[in-house]
């Protein structure tokens, strides 16, 4: 995937590195190596920088009628 990370963003956690946290979304605090600092839900983090997928721009609704012209 070809996309950027920023402090600030927010980012979903996609691989099963954290069980625990698949599937949900945070805000990014800080680089550390090769992890991000993420705030989940109140609680904070160290995520894998492969585990996420950033959401800043990201609009569900305009995936979904991409899809509805796919079928149509």
């Amino acid at each position: 995937m070809n996309f950027s990370l920023k402090a600030g963003g927010r980012a979903l956690i996609l691989m099963p590195e954290r069980p625990n946290l698949v599937g949900r979304s945070g805000q990014l605090l800080r680089k550390i190596g090769e992890n991000w600092l993420m705030l989940v839900e109140g609680k904070r983090y160290s995520v894998s920088e492969k585990s996420l997928m950033p959401l800043d721009g990201f609009n569900p609704n305009v995936a979904a009628s991409v899809d509805w012209r796919k079928t149509a």
